[in-house]
């Protein structure tokens, strides 16, 4: 498994409220190999990241063309400051 994290800074609590139905539209498009989104944020800094969970690393960086502009964080005041690709090396559920 593979992962792509995209960090935003500068988000604006105030204005999720648009930005998450627009998230989960994403999750209903076609990616190919696609296999989780993940977003977290921390409220007091205003920076957020998306990890997006990939079965490989090629379908991983084949998407990565069709994923530059289809997490608009920018509409909750965000700007993109850094994309990253990593190997998965653990992923575990507790109790799973």
């Amino acid at each position: 498994m593979f992962a792509r994290i995209a960090t935003y800074r500068g988000i604006m609590e105030d204005q999720l409220e648009g930005f998450l139905p627009k998230l989960q539209k994403m999750t209903e498009r076609e990616v190919a190999g696609l296999e989780e989104i993940l977003v977290v944020l921390d409220r007091q800094t205003g920076t957020a990241q998306s990890i997006l969970f990939f079965d490989t690393d090629e379908s991983m960086r084949a998407a990565s063309k069709q994923l530059e502009n289809a997490i608009p964080m920018t509409e909750a005041g965000g700007v993109r400051t850094d994309i990253e690709h990593y190997e998965v090396l653990l992923r575990e559920r507790p109790g799973a």
